[in-house]
Protein backbone atom coordinates (compact mmCIF):
# COMPACT_ATOMS: atom_id res chain seq x y z
CA UNK A 1 0.00 0.00 0.00
CA UNK A 2 2.65 2.23 0.89
CA UNK A 3 4.51 1.67 -2.53
CA UNK A 4 1.26 2.94 -4.29
CA UNK A 5 0.72 5.92 -2.47
CA UNK A 6 4.69 6.62 -3.25
CA UNK A 7 4.71 5.90 -7.03
CA UNK A 8 1.04 7.93 -7.23
CA UNK A 9 2.75 11.11 -5.93
CA UNK A 10 5.79 10.55 -7.40
CA UNK A 11 3.86 10.69 -10.77
CA UNK A 12 3.18 13.96 -10.62
CA UNK A 13 0.26 15.20 -12.98
CA UNK A 14 1.27 17.39 -16.25
CA UNK A 15 0.23 20.83 -16.20
CA UNK A 16 -0.29 23.72 -18.27
CA UNK A 17 1.23 27.20 -18.21
CA UNK A 18 1.26 30.67 -19.46
CA UNK A 19 3.83 33.11 -20.89
CA UNK A 20 2.46 36.63 -22.17
CA UNK A 21 4.64 39.64 -23.59
CA UNK A 22 3.00 41.34 -20.83
CA UNK A 23 3.33 38.64 -18.04
CA UNK A 24 5.68 39.16 -14.99
CA UNK A 25 8.19 36.03 -14.27
CA UNK A 26 7.69 36.48 -10.78
CA UNK A 27 3.79 35.10 -11.44
CA UNK A 28 2.69 31.36 -11.11
CA UNK A 29 2.25 30.95 -14.71
CA UNK A 30 -1.09 30.64 -14.85
CA UNK A 31 -3.53 32.04 -17.25
CA UNK A 32 -4.74 34.87 -15.40
CA UNK A 33 -0.58 35.33 -14.00
CA UNK A 34 1.22 34.54 -16.72
CA UNK A 35 4.84 34.29 -16.93
CA UNK A 36 6.50 36.99 -19.63
CA UNK A 37 9.50 34.69 -21.08
CA UNK A 38 10.55 31.34 -22.63
CA UNK A 39 13.37 31.05 -20.00
CA UNK A 40 10.88 31.09 -16.91
CA UNK A 41 8.95 28.12 -18.66
CA UNK A 42 12.20 26.52 -19.93
CA UNK A 43 13.25 26.66 -15.79
CA UNK A 44 10.37 25.31 -14.33
CA UNK A 45 8.45 22.42 -17.13
CA UNK A 46 8.75 18.87 -16.80
CA UNK A 47 7.71 15.73 -19.02
CA UNK A 48 3.98 16.15 -19.88
CA UNK A 49 3.42 20.09 -19.52
CA UNK A 50 2.24 22.25 -21.95
CA UNK A 51 3.02 25.94 -22.38
CA UNK A 52 0.51 27.92 -23.81
CA UNK A 53 2.10 31.18 -25.65
CA UNK A 54 -0.34 34.18 -26.06
CA UNK A 55 -0.24 36.76 -28.79
CA UNK A 56 2.67 38.80 -29.11
CA UNK A 57 6.46 39.56 -29.93
CA UNK A 58 9.02 37.81 -28.03
CA UNK A 59 12.00 39.57 -27.79
CA UNK A 60 15.53 38.67 -28.00
CA UNK A 61 16.68 40.89 -24.92
CA UNK A 62 14.05 39.01 -22.83
CA UNK A 63 14.06 35.72 -24.11
CA UNK A 64 17.75 34.45 -24.27
CA UNK A 65 18.85 32.65 -21.25
CA UNK A 66 22.36 31.44 -22.89
CA UNK A 67 24.33 33.98 -25.00
CA UNK A 68 21.95 35.26 -27.98
CA UNK A 69 19.88 31.86 -27.91
CA UNK A 70 16.94 30.15 -25.88
CA UNK A 71 18.22 26.71 -24.68
CA UNK A 72 15.56 24.10 -23.63
CA UNK A 73 16.91 22.37 -21.47
CA UNK A 74 14.20 20.00 -19.89
CA UNK A 75 13.44 16.67 -20.76
CA UNK A 76 10.19 15.30 -21.78
CA UNK A 77 9.76 11.52 -22.76
CA UNK A 78 8.08 9.47 -25.33
CA UNK A 79 4.90 9.25 -23.34
CA UNK A 80 4.28 13.09 -21.95
CA UNK A 81 5.99 15.67 -24.72
CA UNK A 82 6.97 19.07 -23.71
CA UNK A 83 4.71 21.44 -25.88
CA UNK A 84 5.01 24.84 -26.55
CA UNK A 85 1.85 26.50 -28.17
CA UNK A 86 1.10 29.31 -29.81
CA UNK A 87 -2.22 30.28 -29.38
CA UNK A 88 -2.58 33.44 -31.71
CA UNK A 89 -0.13 35.65 -33.88
CA UNK A 90 3.36 34.52 -31.54
CA UNK A 91 6.72 36.29 -33.35
CA UNK A 92 9.37 35.12 -31.66
CA UNK A 93 12.63 37.04 -32.59
CA UNK A 94 15.06 34.86 -30.46
CA UNK A 95 16.21 31.35 -32.08
CA UNK A 96 15.74 28.26 -30.02
CA UNK A 97 18.01 25.60 -29.62
CA UNK A 98 16.27 22.21 -28.07
CA UNK A 99 19.14 20.38 -26.50
CA UNK A 100 16.69 17.78 -24.86
CA UNK A 101 14.61 15.01 -26.42
CA UNK A 102 10.72 14.84 -26.71
CA UNK A 103 9.70 18.52 -27.19
CA UNK A 104 6.40 19.74 -29.54
CA UNK A 105 6.29 23.41 -31.01
CA UNK A 106 2.90 24.16 -32.56
CA UNK A 107 1.77 27.68 -34.32
CA UNK A 108 5.09 29.91 -34.13
CA UNK A 109 6.80 32.59 -36.00
CA UNK A 110 10.56 33.30 -36.26
CA UNK A 111 11.52 36.81 -37.51
CA UNK A 112 14.69 37.71 -38.60
CA UNK A 113 16.48 35.01 -37.08
CA UNK A 114 17.08 31.35 -38.08
CA UNK A 115 14.49 29.62 -36.36
CA UNK A 116 14.81 26.55 -33.84
CA UNK A 117 17.88 24.21 -33.98
CA UNK A 118 17.95 20.56 -32.26
CA UNK A 119 21.47 19.96 -30.98
CA UNK A 120 23.68 17.66 -29.26
CA UNK A 121 25.36 17.86 -25.77
CA UNK A 122 28.84 19.27 -26.72
CA UNK A 123 29.74 19.69 -22.62
CA UNK A 124 31.17 23.14 -21.93
CA UNK A 125 28.50 26.37 -22.27
CA UNK A 126 25.82 23.99 -23.99
CA UNK A 127 23.50 22.46 -21.45
CA UNK A 128 21.31 19.19 -21.78
CA UNK A 129 21.39 15.95 -22.71
CA UNK A 130 21.22 16.03 -26.40
CA UNK A 131 18.00 16.62 -28.35
CA UNK A 132 15.57 14.40 -30.58
CA UNK A 133 11.88 13.74 -31.01
CA UNK A 134 11.37 17.05 -31.75
CA UNK A 135 8.36 17.98 -33.73
CA UNK A 136 7.55 21.33 -35.47
CA UNK A 137 4.16 22.04 -36.74
CA UNK A 138 2.24 24.99 -38.55
CA UNK A 139 5.77 27.07 -38.14
CA UNK A 140 7.15 29.82 -40.17
CA UNK A 141 10.46 31.17 -40.46
CA UNK A 142 10.72 34.81 -41.86
CA UNK A 143 13.54 37.77 -43.16
CA UNK A 144 16.37 35.65 -42.29
CA UNK A 145 19.62 37.45 -43.45
CA UNK A 146 22.99 37.25 -42.58
CA UNK A 147 22.76 33.65 -40.85
CA UNK A 148 24.46 30.99 -43.27
CA UNK A 149 21.74 28.58 -42.29
CA UNK A 150 18.08 28.42 -41.09
CA UNK A 151 17.01 25.42 -39.42
CA UNK A 152 13.55 24.45 -38.25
Amino acid sequence: MLLICLLAASAGKAAIYYISPTGDDNNSGTQSHPWRTYPQAVSTLQAGDTVLVQPGIYSLAANANNSSVCFFTHSGNSNALITFRAVGPVTNQVPFQVVAPYYYFDGFTWDGVPGLFVGGARGGGTPGPGGHHITVTNCTVQNVMGYPFTAF
